[in-house]
């Protein structure tokens, strides 16, 4: 799985580390990418950018001329047709939508097949900052400087660490599932 920043992004923002933490961070980052897409509302590696393989993914019409599509390298579509073998009909791409030609549609049921090169461009910007704000969170969950010291009535005190992911990334990701949630017919 992919990490959505790397520990140059961290320093980028900030965070300052010794040489020897970068490999305990390509994990935070790691677990800090798949949080992120929980946020969002996406499946794991949504945001990766597209690797230099075209790929052949299977999708099933809906019985409109609009057919979503995860997102893919602009232009890389190399093939498009129906698992049985039959062509598929023409199409124009549109913002991440394969949209059939007048009078045709993709018939609803049917496994429609794509090869293209899948995944984004660049990871957007937005994702890699909300990915580095929680990998900074993650990091200091473990630090109990950054915990909150609790006392309890007989006089005890104890650190209480985890919170909520931070109210910027949550604004990035409800941003993201509001875009992922549009669908047209």
């Amino acid at each position: 799985m992919a990490a959505y920043a790397s520990f140059d992004d961290l320093m980028r923002d900030g965070f300052r580390l010794d040489g020897r933490e970068g490999l305990r961070f390509e994990d935070i980052l790691e677990a800090a990418s798949r949080i992120v897409d929980d946020a969002c509302e996406v499946e794991p590696d949504y945001f990766a950018p597209a690797s230099d393989q075209v790929t052949l993914r299977s999708f099933e019409g809906g019985g409109t001329r609009r057919l979503h599509l995860p997102p893919y390298a602009p232009g890389s579509i190399r093939y498009v047709g129906y698992a049985d073998g039959s062509p598929a009909p023409d199409y124009t791409e549109s913002g991440g939508w394969l949209v059939a030609a007048p009078g045709n549609c993709w018939p609803d049921g049917w496994t429609i097949e794509i090869e293209a090169r899948w995944g984004w461009p660049a990871v957007p910007a937005d994702i890699r900052k909300a990915t580095v704000q929680v990998a900074i969170m993650l990091a200091r969950e473990d630090d109990p400087a950054y915990g909150r010291a609790v006392v309890s009535a007989d006089g005890g005190a104890s650190i209480v660490r985890g919170r909520a992911i931070p109210p910027t990334v949550q604004m990035i990701c409800d941003r993201w599932k509001r875009k992922n949630d549009l669908v047209i017919a």
